[in-house]
Parts: structure tokens; sequence; C-alpha cells
């Protein structure tokens, strides 16, 4: 992890001196295991736009030059509730718990 500021990334690429590209490619990875995961549960389509909502946003803080952790674990906080509530994180286990895990890691909640 490199923090240079507040921007906390993996990589940080200060590209022309005016403008920084932020890369998070760990919690990146974990988040498309996620999304692929998910997909293949065949969960209802209410369900899964409710998931891919907490997703997006995450996918989104996760982008930007100034991460706002405690956003990023409300986000996760109610997507792991959202699976939990519709029996996803029982139906496909460590698939969904190991990501889940190493972001509630990175973002520092536990």
């Amino acid at each position: 992890m490199i923090n240079v500021g507040q921007q906390n990334a993996d990589k940080i690429i200060n590209a022309d001196g005016n403008s920084t590209v932020v890369l998070n490619e760990g919690p990146k990875r974990d988040l498309d295991r996620l999304r692929q995961q998910l997909q293949m549960l065949g969960l209802r389509p209410r369900a899964l736009a409710a998931a891919k909502r907490e997703m997006d946003a995450l996918d989104e803080g996760l982008v930007s030059p100034h991460v706002d952790k405690p956003v990023l674990d409300g986000h996760l906080t109610r997507l792991t509730r959202q699976l939990q509530d519709i029996g996803a994180l029982a139906a496909a286990g460590q698939a969904l718990t190991v990501p889940l895990t190493n972001l509630a890691h990175w973002i520092g909640q536990l």
C-alpha cells in the first residue's frame, strides 16, 4: 500500500505532474471476483441489481484519487448484509466470503 497525501493505493502514477492515476489493483480484483461469482449464482434480478449498485459504488470509490474508506465501508456493509439476507453467502461460501473479507481488510474494518 502506498500513501501520498490523501491518496491510498497499490500504485499511484503521477502522469504529467498535473494529473494522478490511482490504481487499487487488489481491491479491484476482489470486486471483480465478487461480480463473477454473483453472476454465476443466478440471483433474482432485483437482488442482483441491489448488489450491483453497491459494487458499482465500491468500484467508483476505488478509482477516486481521494479514497473515502468510511464511505466504502458503508457500501461493503450494505452489500454483505444484502448477500446474507438472500442466502448468497451460505450458497456460495468462500467464493464470496474471501473477496468480501479481503475488501474489508483493505478498507480497514477487520
